[in-house]
């Protein structure tokens, strides 16, 4: 049976899904908790993972993908990682991670504000990205082609590794033999290119995860840290392709920590209004 665990961290992100062919998948990563309180009841996360993947007889996960670099999805993380382009990220102990899921955005940005361990985990992914190896880009935006060929590549000879929105995640397309598919619902690499997004959260991994266990599709949203405006798009450009199954869900991980910003442009003063976009996938879908 598939299972997803989702652990408390407070005001971060970090779930486990494990399917019955024994694949794990590991959403972000933030290790938020305080050792020196004892009141903090935040989970220990790199313990529980650590306990988990020992019971498992695993030293690695199938996938982690982290939805986008801000400190509260990836705290943590560059100290419980064994990261291939640098030797003091490596050592006993550390996960290793088989395929590496980004978007777009985090081989591309420069903000000066980015946190260390988001710095760390940037360089591992371009890394990869250069050697052409166990990771996955999502979107593919004039800033993504700028980037390879300033480092001597081209878009063509990553095209293998980067996966547009409306698409299937290669190895976890319908029907696979693992009983999970992955359809990517953003981020939008046009929607970069025209300036209307321009912040990690606008431009996070979105998913709709379907699980099929015993003959049964569990559909579940995977909506990192979205903001309204992206999630208005991409029911607006679903439906235009009459492709309304893919946001359908029994399953939401809720954008952005339930902040206001995914659900409409103005904070209500008791409640706020969401985008009517927002409202249908909401009350229509699920």
């Amino acid at each position: 049976m598939s299972t997803i665990t989702l652990y408390p961290l407070g005001n971060a992100d970090s779930y486990r899904i494990d399917l019955p062919g024994k694949q794990k998948l590991l959403f972000d990563f933030a290790d938020m908790r305080n050792p020196n309180d004892p009141k903090d009841k935040r989970a220990d996360l790199p313990a529980e993972l650590r306990a988990d993947l020992k019971a498992a007889g695993r030293t690695s996960y199938d996938v982690v993908a982290f939805t986008h670099f801000d400190n509260d999805h990836v705290c943590g993380a560059a100290s419980f990682f064994w990261l291939e382009h640098a030797s003091k990220y490596q050592g006993e102990g550390r996960v290793k991670i088989d395929e590496l899921w980004v978007p777009a955005w985090a081989i591309t940005e420069t903000r000066n504000d980015l946190c260390d361990d988001g710095k760390i985990m940037q360089a591992e992914a371009r890394y990869r990205l250069k050697n052409g190896a166990r990771v996955r880009v999502f979107s593919r935006p004039a800033k993504l082609e700028a980037w390879l060929n300033d480092n001597g590549l081209t878009l063509a000879s990553r095209q293998a590794l980067i996966t547009d929105a409306g698409r299937y995640v290669p190895g976890w397309e319908a029907d696979n033999p693992k009983g999970l598919e992955f359809f990517v619902h953003s981020p939008f690499g046009s929607r970069q290119d025209d300036g209307t997004y321009a912040d990690p959260n606008q431009n996070c991994l979105v998913f709709q995860a379907t699980f099929r266990d015993g003959g049964s599709a569990t559909r579940a949203l995977l909506m990192g840290d979205t903001t309204y405006e992206c999630i208005a798009d991409f029911v607006r450009i679903t439906k235009y392709h009459s492709n309304t199954a893919r946001l359908e869900w029994d399953v939401m991980k809720l954008p952005h920590h339930s902040s206001w910003k995914s659900l409409g442009p103005d904070k209500g003063a008791n409640e706020t209004t969401p985008d009517p976009l927002v409202a249908e996938l909401y009350e229509t879908y699920g």
